[in-house]
């Protein structure tokens, strides 16, 4: 492989040369170890690039959309338009939008449930229209549809709006969409979106409390701690391959209430924030997650051109199987002594390898087709199975059939 030299030292390069050594180190080197600023941002000073946009891409490359959860914030939203022609507001901007609407100073500490309440006083459809035609999403950008577009597990959202939905209806999919004040589903869409903190296609002029969670900071942490839907995000989120939680900021609360400092999470968690660095920030999260300053146009460009990991073919990778081969396991294939069947009966010590040998025939324990086929069809529409029965009667031996 021939070597490409840069002189250090050598100050700003001409936009030819920059496109020449583009062209040849793409000729050069593998794509996928590379990570190039967009052209329009390229300052022509190769120096200046450092180490963060290889250690950017680094961090993108194994992502898979299809077993990684996105957590929207508020700050996804910027550049999308709702009915008011303009942006729904961003992280505490909802507040001060009630702040301006009341006559308010700027400096009151009201909270948020306190100014919708005060704004609702006199006239309750005042609120449901201001709420609604603020959050009601007429048009996305296209970064936005670019990264919504994605066949992602699930998409969890804090925000109001129905961007999700926009980009479902626009990509010819009905609405996938759920909303906390909704029962939690024996079964989940792939790639539906739940919205947290409620949703503004769920609202009506009666629901308005009951359908948006307008709390502050406490209030939205024992909101969702008590919530079933808390549960099934901290689920999905142990199953994923990868968190991306894009346009958070360290005063949204909405999120805050969310994340826990957990090594194992925070491994798999990405902060996608705008394209300033912000040292602040970075150490404010660093314990939850790795901060990405590419924005939602990186994202969406990363996303697009940055190659996708194989699909799995090698059954011995999956982590939740443990992998046996009779052919090799010379005690799956050993039929069950005289005492270990006496075991079994008098003590319960189950034996699994000698259940694998002996079935489908009844030497060791008995099959219970029936019952397992009844059992596998019930899950099919339940979340869930109890299996019950008194101490010793075969629970266990069961649930390995």
């Amino acid at each position: 492989m021939p070597a490409l030299k840069l002189m250090t030292g050598m100050g700003k390069v001409s936009e030819p040369s920059v496109s020449r050594i583009r062209t040849e180190l793409l000729d050069t080197y593998d794509i996928t170890s590379l990570w190039w600023r967009r052209k329009e941002r390229f300052t022509g000073d190769l120096s200046a690039k450092g180490d963060k946009m290889p250690d950017t891409y680094t961090a993108m490359k194994d992502i898979d959309p299809s077993t990684t959860v996105l957590l929207l914030g508020s700050g996804f939203s910027l550049g999308a338009t709702n009915l008011k022609n303009a942006s729904p507001p961003n992280g505490s901007g909802l507040r001060r939008h009630f702040i301006d609407l009341l006559g308010l100073p700027t400096d009151t500490s009201y909270d948020l449930q306190i100014l919708t309440d005060e704004f609702a006083e006199n006239d309750a459809d005042l609120l449901y229209s201001e709420l609604y035609d603020t959050f009601r999403i007429s048009r996305l950008n296209s970064d936005q549809r670019n990264v919504l577009s994605e066949d992602w597990m699930r998409v969890y959202s804090t925000n109001y709006d129905d961007a999700v939905e926009v980009n479902q209806i626009a990509n010819g999919n009905p609405p996938a969409s759920y909303d906390v004040s909704q029962t939690l589903p024996n079964r989940i869409q792939k790639g539906a979106v739940v919205h947290l903190h409620g949703s503004i296609r769920a609202m009506t002029r009666d629901n308005i409390q009951e359908s948006l969670v307008l709390g502050e900071a406490s209030y939205v942490r024992q909101y969702l701690e008590r919530s079933p839907w808390y549960g099934q995000f901290q689920a999905d989120i142990r199953f994923s391959s990868k968190l991306l939680v894009i346009g958070y900021s360290v005063s949204d609360y909405h999120i805050s209430a969310l994340l826990l400092e957990n090594p194992d999470i925070a491994k798999k968690t990405f902060f996608i924030q705008g394209p300033n660095p912000d040292e602040i920030f970075t150490r404010r999260t660093s314990g939850y997650g790795k901060a990405l300053f590419i924005g939602v146009s990186g994202l969406a460009e990363g996303l697009k051109k940055l190659p996708r990991p194989d699909k799995l073919t090698d059954l011995n990778r999956l982590r939740s199987f443990r992998y046996l081969d009779p052919l090799r396991d010379k005690k799956s294939l050993k039929p069950p002594t005289a005492n270990e069947v006496l075991d079994l009966l008098v003590f319960g010590s189950f034996n699994y390898s000698r259940c694998i040998s002996t079935l489908p025939k009844q030497t060791y324990v008995i099959s219970r087709a029936v019952d397992v086929a009844k059992v596998v069809s019930a899950l099919e529409t339940n979340r869930s199975i109890l299996v019950d029965s008194r101490l010793g009667n075969g629970k266990t031996v069961f649930l390995h059939l």
